[in-house]
């Protein structure tokens, strides 16, 4: 089931998703492999990749509602606190 949203200022951040998930095989058990792809979303200051990483894995959401609050990115903070179950939409 494919949990995001679709919409022509989402597409080719969500193309850049797919395409990054199919070369790191990531799977939700590999909690090593999230970590260590958390910390290259955090780094990059990427909050399309932020977004699309709480969706998909549900894992240390938090981390990733922080990089898009601290970026001050209205467009996934709104679609984040849509989508993202759990989101704190009261400090987005």
């Amino acid at each position: 089931m494919n949990k995001h949203v679709y919409e022509s200022d989402y597409s080719a951040d969500s193309l850049r998703w797919l395409n990054k998930i199919i070369e790191l095989n990531l799977k939700p058990s590999d909690h090593v492999g999230l970590e260590k792809f958390q910390d290259e979303i955090i780094v990059a200051n990427d909050t399309a990749m932020a977004y699309f990483f709480a969706t998909e894995f549900s894992y240390k959401v938090w981390r990733m509602q922080k990089l898009i609050l601290d970026k001050k990115d209205p467009k996934y903070a709104f679609i984040f606190a849509l989508t993202v179950p759990n989101a704190d939409i009261k400090v987005l």
